[in-house]
């Protein structure tokens, strides 16, 4: 969705930019917050949320505007779109650890399912997945590489 000439925010959310687009926006509608003084605060809250909505609105692209059209809550699209493009945290390398000791575990399986796979070299002359193999099959059966 394009962005209007009068708009506040000038990056449109897309799927690589919704760190720098999120700060834009916060820092809007907190320049926002000041200026209104409602006897009413039901009517100033949805004024607010108009405000943000329409805000977060106008400053998304085609694919996340496309997510939060139907939505009347400035909260709800914000969360919305949070989850959608927010980077996600990369694993840490306890994590990663963790996953490479449970490799043995999925290899034997994979035998298991597939005793006529076969192996190839990498670019050194080895087979990657030498290191996390059993070295024969429960039966016995010596493995090949």
């Amino acid at each position: 969705m394009p962005v209007s000439t009068g708009a506040v925010v000038v990056k449109v959310l897309n799927s690589r930019n919704y760190v720098d687009w999120s700060v834009l926006v916060k820092t809007y509608l907190l320049a926002q917050d000041g200026e209104e003084e409602a006897a009413d605060k039901f009517k100033a809250w949805r004024k607010k949320n108009a405000t943000a909505l329409h805000t977060i609105q106008i400053s998304c692209g085609q694919e996340a505007f496309s997510l939060i059209k139907n939505t009347t809550s400035a909260k709800r699209a914000w969360d919305t779109l949070a989850e959608q493009f927010k980077p996600k945290p990369s694993k840490s390398p306890v994590q990663i650890l963790n996953l490479i000791k449970q490799l043995p575990g999925i290899a034997w399986e994979l035998i298991q399912f597939c005793p006529q796979l076969v192996f190839t070299k990498d670019q050194y002359g080895e087979f990657p997945m030498q290191g996390f193999m059993p070295s024969a099959f429960l039966s016995g059966t010596r493995l090949k590489f």
